[in-house]
């Protein structure tokens, strides 16, 4: 899960903390900017028949803050398309949009071992794709949306006892629909599965610095790993 709210974290009671800002930039509102690789096979459904589709996607990622619990975000890069049946394989460009509301939050105190900052978040995702597999055009188009429960730790290696507005450990998961449609030189195809499980972890390594990992469990497994700068 790409975490767009700015994020810090600061030790306690002679813990040792993790490193202070990187660098810091002066900003009229909280943004961020990531990179993200994703890996997401797929059974795709061709007029009956299924195949096995592989995508992988390398994209970079602006977010903004405009107000508190909402964040946007626009993303572009490269998606790559591989049918396994066929051995075709080929890369193209995508974009996309998304955003995530922040439902609801409640910071509990006790008992400790779930201390922390509870929410619920509700995610959307568009985005538009294409790729040139050796002459054969492949075009396709994702809708995803997520309702997730989240839990932000204080720092999960120190065992800090006293509060602060800090966090650098977000645990997620949820339900989560994802529609794929697309043709492959003329041929419709549709994911063969749209609901499952989605799941993920993202850790803040300094105060604007992040890396993060998500499972999303649909027909298939699809595997994203990001990295993050927050201002």
């Amino acid at each position: 899960m790409f975490v767009l709210a700015a994020s810090g974290l600061k030790a306690a009671g002679g813990a040792v903390a993790p490193p202070d800002y990187l660098f810091q930039i002066k900003t009229p509102m909280p943004f961020s900017v990531g990179a993200v690789y994703d890996r997401q096979p797929i059974d795709a459904e061709f007029q009956g028949h299924i195949e096995k589709v592989e995508f992988t996607h390398i994209y970079g990622v602006l977010g903004l803050d405009p107000l508190k619990g909402v964040s946007l975000y626009g993303r572009a890069g490269q998606s790559q398309c591989e049918l396994k049946e066929r051995h075709e394989d080929g890369s193209g460009f995508e974009w996309g949009v998304g955003m995530r509301l922040r439902l609801w939050e409640y910071r509990l105190d006790a008992p400790y071992y779930l201390k922390g900052r509870w929410g619920l978040e509700l995610f959307g995702d568009y985005s538009k794709h294409e790729s040139d597999l050796e002459g054969t055009d492949a075009q396709w188009t994702e809708k995803y949306g997520a309702l997730m429960m989240s839990w932000e730790l204080r720092d999960p290696f120190t065992y800090v006892k006293d509060w602060e507005e800090c966090y650098s450990l977000v645990l997620a998961a949820g339900a989560g629909h994802s529609e794929i449609s697309g043709d492959v030189d003329g041929r419709e195809f549709k994911a063969n599965k749209q609901f499952g499980f989605v799941g993920s972890a993202d850790i803040f390594l300094a105060k604007n610095l992040s890396l993060g990992g998500e499972v999303r469990a649909f027909d298939k497994i699809q595997t994203i790993f990001t990295a993050a700068f927050h201002f």
